[in-house]
């Protein structure tokens, strides 16, 4: 179950909704323990199972730290932390990439290992995954440093984890941004439902409106077969699939904020206009902020950062990024696409120390769009589905014949004012700069806008309406 179908939008929502505004605060944290287990419960059996069983072993490795004998041995803190990061990891290994694993040994070595790898991946692991390794990592810096801190109870550790706003696709919260949220005495306020609800529908808006109707030229292109495939239908994929994605996900994101907002939470933003970015880096600033925050805390930092030489730092860079690629997927092309951009922002750490003059205009838009050029490239490396179809999309980004600046039959087909609107509309906005997502500039200033409560209604019945006409689309980011 996800955000964008009706049976979340017209049952689970309603209800859930109705039943935190009766009981009130008393019932906070049994509410979102219990309401991340019905919507957890829709994935099937074998989700649910798992995630409660690694909210027990994560729980009961933090409380490790806290025992006397631990906390007062730091060999045996130091030896319990990657045991409990491993038990954390292992189901993730062993459902997302031990077919990969096996595949790609069989065909290097032609030995059949005979071992069924055909698993389907449970819902949202890779996410509260990280947030249990996080949990542990941070317990054990807190116990390491002799900083005094107070456990979670396994209660609030629970609701933590289960909460369901961020569970299909994050942002991946950290306990330390939610735990006096998730405690504070407070009922349903018509506040944060209101601005929780505006949020909502931006982000119902964004996904549905734009991101869906640019993803079905999307489709059309990469189902179109090859010795049909055009030079402007590659030239649509590269601009659909960078409009989709974003849409798609920072569209997920705002639903997830406004959901956690109508029940008192205020989550992290996750998005903040990555299209703006001046440098690769910058980029990874602004996109998908909680897993780049993540990886800066508890990978590129304590491999050592940029605190020693130029060759550790390309390094820690490039390790860092082979993780993101893989984190993404078990496929080459997401381990490529990683390499993409750890390739990239070490020639612009090169290129940074060669040029040292004050940064003009032209400078900011030049790197704009040197910057939107790069990841617009990663993006057709990101989609697609083998390294074979990477390499003939770039080969059909330059016309050879005069019959290479159509359209193929498949995409034509899916040409109508909503793909095309969508398209034009979403690569309008990815043109604006700024450094304030359109979620936090419409709850700083939707307000104080005439008419605001009648457009963001209009969008929402709007969207309600699309989905209820087409076709279920999931997030992208839900396969991860």
């Amino acid at each position: 179950m996800v955000f964008s179908e009706p049976a979340f939008l017209f049952y689970f929502l309603p209800v859930v909704i109705a039943l935190y505004g009766l009981f009130g605060w008393r019932t906070r944290i049994w509410f979102f323990v219990g309401s991340g287990i019905a919507f957890f419960s829709a994935a099937g059996m074998t989700s649910l199972l798992l995630i409660i069983l690694l909210i027990c072993v994560s729980f009961l490795f933090g409380r490790l730290f806290d025992s006397r004998l631990i906390s007062s041995s730091p060999f045996l803190s130091r030896v319990i932390l990657p045991i409990g990061i491993t038990f954390c990891f292992v189901p993730l290994i062993i459902f997302k990439y031990a077919g990969f694993l096996i595949t790609e040994f069989e065909k290097f070595t032609h030995f059949e290992v005979g071992y069924e790898t055909n698993f389907i991946l449970p819902l949202a692991i890779s996410f509260y995954t990280f947030q249990c390794a996080s949990y542990l990592i941070e317990s054990h810096s807190s116990v390491s440093t002799k900083v005094n801190h107070s456990p979670p109870s396994f209660t609030i550790f629970a609701a933590y984890i289960l909460f369901f706003p961020q569970l299909i696709a994050g942002p991946i919260v950290r306990l330390e941004d939610v735990y006096s949220q998730l405690l504070k005495e407070e009922n349903l306020s018509w506040l944060d439902f209101r601005a929780g609800a505006h949020r909502f529908s931006l982000g119902l808006s964004k996904k549905v409106l734009i991101g869906d109707n640019a993803g079905r030229l999307v489709g059309a292109v990469m189902s179109s077969p090859e010795p049909l495939l055009t030079s402007v239908d590659v030239f649509v994929l590269l601009f659909g699939v960078t409009v989709q994605i974003y849409f798609d996900f920072s569209g997920y994101s705002d639903m997830a904020i406004g959901l956690a907002r109508i029940f008192g939470v205020r989550l992290n933003e996750n998005f903040r206009r990555p299209y703006s970015a001046t440098s690769v880096t910058d980029f990874w600033r602004r996109w998908h902020i909680s897993l780049s925050t993540w990886f800066r805390d508890y990978l590129y930092v304590p491999l050592g950062g940029n605190r020693r030489s130029n060759r550790r730092t390309w390094l820690n860079l490039a390790i860092v990024f082979t993780v993101t690629g893989l984190w993404h997927g078990a496929a080459w092309t997401f381990l490529l696409w990683g390499w993409f951009h750890g390739i990239a922002l070490v020639l612009e750490r090169i290129g940074g120390r060669r040029r040292r003059r004050p940064c003009r205009r032209s400078d900011d838009f030049l790197g704009r769009a040197r910057t939107l050029i790069v990841v617009m490239f990663g993006w057709l490396i990101f989609f697609a589905g083998s390294l074979e179809q990477f390499v003939v999309w770039v080969f059909r980004l330059f016309p050879t014949s005069l019959s290479s600046f159509g359209l193929s039959p498949l995409v034509w087909l899916e040409v109508d004012i909503f793909s095309v609107g969508a398209l034009s509309i979403g690569s309008f906005l990815v043109v604006f700069s700024g450094k304030v997502s359109l979620g936090e500039r419409l709850e700083r200033f939707g307000n104080s806008v005439r008419g605001f409560d009648v457009a963001i209604s209009a969008m929402l019945v709007l969207s309600c309406l699309r989905v209820l006409s087409s076709s279920f689309t999931p997030f992208i980011y839900f396969q991860f």
